[in-house]
């Protein structure tokens, strides 16, 4: 009869590997207690697996008070995407800022010429009734 509720024995590398997945499904460092939680192991045993996989060069640590927080290349990747894609946006801010102070510009002529337009018709209407006027 197989029992119900027991939970499969993992192997080593088995809980290694789901620590690796669990650290790269977040985009932040992350606590050895939430590690810990995250996997289902307790904390001194995430401590001890976290230790292997920082000798084997897959995770990195460092110590930020009194907590160690832990990562993998794969956020140091994405910190340096993000850093690219905020280069880019703050260019094409600066491009955007540039082209709206054209616009304003442009927008002020446009106002101006439109002004000179209603002068120069009010204008070609005085002139057209003094003309009907000296006509008469």
């Amino acid at each position: 009869m197989p029992q119900t509720g027991k939970r499969r024995k993992r192997k080593a590398r088995e809980i290694k590997q789901e620590i690796i997945n669990f650290i790269e499904s977040l985009d932040f460092p992350t606590t050895t207690e939430q590690i810990a939680k995250g996997v289902g192991v307790n904390w001194y045993a995430a401590k001890l697996y976290l230790g292997e996989l920082m000798r084997e060069g897959k995770v990195f640590h460092k110590r930020i008070g009194r907590q160690n927080q832990w990562w993998t290349e794969k956020v140091d990747e994405q910190r340096k995407k993000i850093r690219e894609l905020e280069k880019v946006v703050k260019e094409k801010d600066e491009k955007i800022e540039k082209q709206s102070e054209r616009i304003e510009k442009l927008e002020d002529k446009t106002e101006k010429q439109d002004e000179i337009i209603k002068n120069q018709d009010r204008r070609i209407r005085e002139l057209e009734s003094k003309l009907k006027k000296f006509e008469n």
